[in-house]
């Protein structure tokens, strides 16, 4: 495994768009692609392989893949679950993938249909399809935390299968709170522990904003040693094979929370117009609590946009 330096992505396009039930069309996703590198924003999950019958938002992640260019694309991850998938998002031009399994059996099978060994296994086909192609694969462990189907998930459990010699090869392991039920002295131990099993900086945090903590377990994460952190555009998104999985962490509050060298009070105003553009068209409640406030501040606070005319 490889290290990185601490940073932040972007998932909006991918887990943002899972539960919204329409289809952006890909020339608009592109576009906001382009827009969020403008803005500084480092990386991005622009899509999945999933079956387009099952999370149709992102049936259109192919077409997506190939309209950006080779050097947009070393910067954007997509969603794979077995290696067929992979093979198809790298014919499509895709040298990224973010290759899921569940921690646990329940949510495994219903998020991806098959065991855990046998994902360990597809996994391990993964990485070495990907070492012959020049590609990366980094591993998202599902249900890290708790399950929606069997509850807490004891770190053994999770530690047996990071120290799994089918891991070998792949980038990080991304600690997934799938649903939202973590708190930051658990995901504080949980990212120290596999970080101890791991090459330095190889551990990354995906959360969501359930019980509301999803800021406060980012940023425990990164002082915990995580690689980066992630959310999505208006705490957009959600799990639909984890019921109870609300909105991710909004990306605008981590990043508020944050504040990397990249983001300045302009670009932060932009993020906001962006955001509430995107869930406007999509008819989405916007809960980032960082745009509530940007938009109730009255003062001279300069992360607050001038109000919209």
């Amino acid at each position: 495994m490889t290290a990185s330096m601490a940073q932040f992505r972007d998932v909006t396009l991918r887990d943002g768009l899972q539960l919204t039930g329409k289809l952006v069309d890909a020339e608009s996703k592109v576009a906001l692609i382009r827009r969020l590198f403008e803005l500084g924003v480092p990386e991005l999950e622009i899509g999945s392989m999933a079956r387009p019958d099952l999370v149709p938002p992102l049936a259109n992640t192919t077409e997506v893949i190939s309209l950006l260019s080779a050097e947009e694309l070393e910067h954007c991850w997509i969603w794979v679950a077995v290696p067929r998938q992979l093979i198809r998002a790298a014919d499509a031009g895709a040298t990224r993938f973010q290759f899921c399994f569940s921690a646990s059996e329940s949510h495994n099978q219903a998020n991806v249909n098959r065991s855990v060994q046998r994902s360990l296994d597809g996994l391990a086909v993964a990485v070495l399809l990907a070492k012959e192609l020049g590609a990366t694969v980094q591993l998202a462990l599902a249900t890290s935390f708790t399950c929606p189907f069997e509850g807490p998930i004891d770190p053994d459990r999770v530690l047996s299968i990071i120290t799994d010699e089918r891991l070998a090869g792949v980038s990080h392991v991304v600690l997934a709170d799938t649903i939202g039920q973590a708190v930051p002295q658990q995901v504080a131990q949980l990212v120290t522990a596999v970080g101890q099993e791991l090459a330095p900086g190889c551990v990354a945090f995906h959360g969501h904003d359930t019980w509301g903590l999803g800021v406060a377990n980012s940023l425990a994460a990164l002082q915990s040693g995580a690689a980066f952190v992630d959310g999505t555009l208006g705490a957009l998104g959600g799990c639909p094979f984890a019921p109870g999985a609300s909105g991710n962490t909004a990306i605008e509050d981590l990043l508020f929370a944050a504040q990397p060298p990249f983001l300045r009070p302009d670009t932060f105003h932009a993020l906001v117009g962006l955001s509430e553009r995107l869930l406007d068209q999509l008819g989405e409640q916007n809960r980032s609590r960082a745009v509530q406030g940007a938009r109730a501040t009255v003062g001279p606070f300069p992360w607050a946009p001038e109000p919209p005319r």
